[in-house]
């Protein structure tokens, strides 16, 4: 079901007027959210309205306050990157990896053998979340 909603997003036709390309930005703002489902489809959208805009508006007082919000959703959408590399399974088992390195670095220090053993298993751990 996302994935048709993603399509039908991403397909979805930007009109050609000044007011229905501004009313089409503010409706595809609105449905950009931290961590929210489809984003990066209205963040397509965003990118060509906002070019079609330039195009259409030109250099005008409309324009600059379209370019506002864009400048405003690119920002909000940033963060939306970091959000979601927490959700990746590959950030997890990169932290993972590293925990491991560090308990490793630690044991080749202090040649302690239960040391050594938590670092095989966050290693070890690492490598599960990477393959699943």
């Amino acid at each position: 079901m996302c994935k048709k909603k993603e399509e039908l997003i991403r397909t979805f036709y930007i009109p050609n007027t000044k007011e229905e390309i501004y009313e089409f930005f503010i409706l595809a703002s609105s449905n950009i959210k931290i961590g929210g489902m489809n984003t990066n489809a209205w963040m397509v959208k965003i990118e060509q309205a906002y070019q079609k805009a330039e195009l259409s508006f030109g250099n005008t007082s409309e324009f600059e306050r379209l370019k506002s919000m864009y400048v405003q959703i690119k920002k909000m959408n940033k963060k939306n990157y970091a959000f979601n590399f927490f959700k990746s399974k590959y950030a997890w088992a990169l932290i993972f990896f590293i925990i491991g390195i560090f308990f490793f670095l630690v044991y080749s220090a202090s040649n302690n053998e239960n040391i050594g053993v938590i670092s095989l298993m966050f290693i070890v751990i690492a490598a599960g979340v990477a393959i699943e």
